[in-house]
């Protein structure tokens, strides 16, 4: 996670990685950044495995492919949020006034449970 001097907005998400996530009223769903050019099998079948879960849920998610050329720009962005490069799947909440907080990756997202996931996004 990022400190509030690298972070210009406020505070979304308070104790992360813990089944009570807190976030302010503007948070509508996950951003999920992937990379279709990952060969390495197990970080594939995680990405996989998180698309598919949020899915199944029907968690209110976007996806951004890291690989595309169009959306290098958002992937960079994302990124920075998140202090990691090159390694899938990350997970931000986000919101229509486009603000996003890290909240993890693969690990992150089997810890929660159904309702700890709708919370974030309601």
């Amino acid at each position: 996670p990022i400190s509030q001097n690298q972070d210009p907005y406020k505070e979304m998400v308070k104790n992360v990685g813990k089944e009570e996530v807190s976030i302010n009223e503007e948070a509508r769903f996950l951003t999920v950044l992937v990379s279709t050019g990952v060969c390495e099998y197990t970080q594939k079948a995680r990405q996989n495995e998180t698309l598919d879960l949020l899915r199944d849920l029907r968690i209110p998610h976007k996806e951004i492919n890291g690989m595309d050329p169009l959306q290098r720009d958002k992937r960079d962005y994302f990124f920075g949020v998140s202090g990691i490069r090159g390694n899938y799947p990350q997970i931000f909440c986000s919101s229509d006034g486009d603000k996003h907080e890290y909240l993890g990756g693969y690990d992150w997202i089997q810890s929660m449970t159904f309702e700890g996931l709708r919370k974030i996004v309601t």
